[in-house]
């Protein structure tokens, strides 16, 4: 039974507990049954919400009053699919440039104060917005939610390594999941810290569950390998912020016998999809909260199995709503999940748009390599690959002394191979490669403009 906090003096069980985390509990309550919903019901309830939404815009906005009308919506008008492909994308650079306007004066205080975010600019483009107390709870319950479909103890110990924080212990998991729940400790890492001194600590905290970057768990995984150290405490592995490859999954269970689950998740929107709990390979759209579109490059929805941009659209951010956002993802749309859940389903994140490698006849993919295939040739720790124009690529190979000519050229033919291309490829052996500023490590950059 999960271990609720109770707020009154005295009352140990039943627990009553605060308002706060009664109004996270009423609305777990609900999603609890709306997972269970059929796709077309699910779709059904997201435009009656986006409606409501689209009633306030109207006469708040006139960003997004004049976005509806040129869509031939009017109030009191259903809001349909077909009638919702009519709205037009909404770009990075337009909420950059027009942020003001997407602000709703009338909102600010609608729903709680105001909450700013900003991204990480890994795109080159970073973009500041407003949240508020509301869309903070919402996320909130998609956090616990993870949680429980996971089957996780709460009192047991949580660790994260993740950026912008200050290193330090707590006394529970946080505000969010204390708000309801008696949980266990936790404790924080800056993720900029040397590797091996992450690995010694997270031996000494002995947690049983570690949050990090994909990137970063991976190092973490080699140097454990090499250091032959184990944390027997740890039941899970959790990866948020970057693509997940499968590889570090399959490190995960050679070194130290542990499942990755991963989030797929964003500044502007917080949690986009979660893992499945019975599928790994997986992830269902919290569409409670979000409509996501995967579309092709013709803006048409994408069928199961094919790859296309992100679009996310917020239900219940008033204060400055982003519909139709293109995020600068690209992901491959799944079919429906055997686990009974009608939330939409995304079979894997295929990357960002920067991470596209762009070929010399106009055509862009994204780029897949294997570590494995490539560490008999050079056993680096850390690889990171920039092409800087159409014909200019630079591998980044940390951890190791330069290679001989000719194990260079031998890489870059199985690099080649691997991205299905042919390019002229220049070495570069820096002792580490660090992450952005926003924390995330990409082992593959392209700096080439898309074309399209």
């Amino acid at each position: 039974m999960l271990p609720f906090r109770t707020s009154l003096a005295g009352i140990v069980w039943p627990a009553i507990v605060q308002p706060a985390g009664a109004t996270l509990l009423a609305l777990l309550f609900q999603l609890e049954q709306s997972q269970w919903l059929a796709h077309e019901r699910l779709m059904e309830q997201q435009f009656l919400q986006l409606k409501a939404l689209a009633e306030f815009l109207w006469e708040n906005s006139p960003f997004y009053h004049e976005r509806l009308a040129d869509a031939g919506w009017v109030p009191g008008q259903s809001i349909t699919s077909d009638l919702w492909l009519r709205i037009p994308i909404l770009e990075r650079a337009t909420v950059q440039a027009r942020r003001t306007e997407l602000i709703v004066e009338k909102a600010l205080n609608m729903h709680g104060r105001p909450l700013e975010y900003s991204t990480t600019g890994s795109m080159g483009m970073p973009v500041q917005g407003l949240g508020n107390e509301l869309t903070h709870l919402f996320n909130s319950a998609l956090i616990v939610r993870n949680h429980l479909w996971h089957r996780r103890d709460l009192s047991g110990k949580f660790a994260a390594i993740r950026c912008k924080v200050v290193s330090n212990d707590f006394s529970d998991w946080g505000r969010i999941e204390s708000s309801a729940f008696v949980t266990g400790p936790a404790a924080v890492l800056d993720s900029s810290t040397d590797i091996d001194r992450q690995l010694d600590w997270v031996q000494a905290e002995a947690p049983v569950y570690l949050l990090t970057y994909p990137s970063n768990l991976r190092s973490l995984l080699l140097r454990a390998r090499d250091r032959a150290i184990s944390v027997p405490t740890l039941r899970e592995l959790s990866t948020f912020g970057e693509m997940l490859p499968p590889e570090v999954r399959r490190l995960a269970l050679e070194v130290w016998q542990l499942p990755v689950t991963d989030i797929y998740s964003s500044e502007e929107f917080g949690n986009i999809a979660l893992q499945c709990p019975q599928h790994a390979d997986r992830y269902h759209v919290q569409a409670e909260n979000l409509l996501v579109e995967i579309v092709d490059e013709h803006d048409a929805p994408c069928a199961p199995g094919a790859i296309g941009r992100v679009l996310v659209s917020t239900l219940h951010n008033f204060t400055m709503p982003l519909l139709r956002y293109e995020i600068g993802d690209y992901a491959e749309a799944g079919s429906s999940c055997a686990c009974g859940r009608g939330l939409p389903v995304i079979r894997r994140i295929a990357g960002r748009q920067r991470n596209m490698l762009h070929l010399t006849d106009g055509r862009s993919h994204w780029p897949a390599f294997s570590y494995k295939g490539l560490q008999p040739i050079a056993d680096f720790r850390q690889i990171q690959i920039i092409q800087h124009q159409l014909q200019d690529i630079e591998v980044r190979l940390a951890g190791i002394a330069p290679l001989r000519s000719e194990a260079e050229a031998l890489f870059s033919v199985k690099l080649c191979e691997m991205l299905h291309g042919q390019f002229p490829i220049r070495y570069s052996y820096p002792a580490t490669i660090a992450p952005s500023a926003g924390g995330k490590y990409e082992d593959f950059v392209s700096l080439v403009k898309d074309s399209g």
